[in-house]
């Protein structure tokens, strides 16, 4: 829908955070980090962001923090590896989080079915990173772009309720 939020398509609340427009890096929100089983790894110590972006599959990083998440998720190739034995990734944005558990992160197609991938480093002029949450993560949680408001909303998706 455009313009709006169409509640066939999420349930519960949708919590909105600030898009703070004079960055002019598109729909970015603040990000804290990914965390598992208790301990939270973040792109940079601070001045983090996320983009939900549509155009993008998986998740993507810079290479030092993926490289952590990934080491933290335990086996290289999350193919042959026994979801029930994998960690859930809370996704931290505001001080929310966005859970995705291992059905939702491990993507066939690729290379150890690992749909978080390692990037160049997204940072603006060394003054803040960008992680990019891209269809992994919004098939999940259903997306408002606000831009009247200047802010991203998300809900749970009906598809992952």
């Amino acid at each position: 829908i455009f313009g709006g939020a169409d509640s066939r398509y999420y349930t519960g609340l949708i919590s909105y955070y600030p898009v703070p427009m004079e960055l002019s890096a598109g729909w970015i929100i603040p990000f804290d980090g990914i965390n598992i089983k208790g301990h939270l790894y973040s792109p940079l110590d601070k001045d983090n962001y996320a983009v939900i972006d549509s155009g993008t599959t998986f998740i993507l990083g810079a290479d030092i923090f993926i490289a952590k998440v990934v080491k933290a998720i335990g086996p290289t190739n999350l193919c042959k590896t026994d979801l029930s034995k994998l960690p859930i990734l809370n996704f931290s944005i505001g001080g929310d989080f966005y859970p995705l558990t291992p059905a939702q992160y491990i993507y066939p197609g690729v290379p150890n079915c690992n749909g978080l991938s390692q990037t160049y480093n997204l940072n603006f002029d060394h003054k803040y990173t960008v992680t990019i949450l891209g269809d992994m993560f919004i098939q999940v949680y259903y997306a408002v772009y606000d831009y009247d408001h200047s802010r991203l909303g998300l809900a749970k998706s009906i598809n992952y309720s």
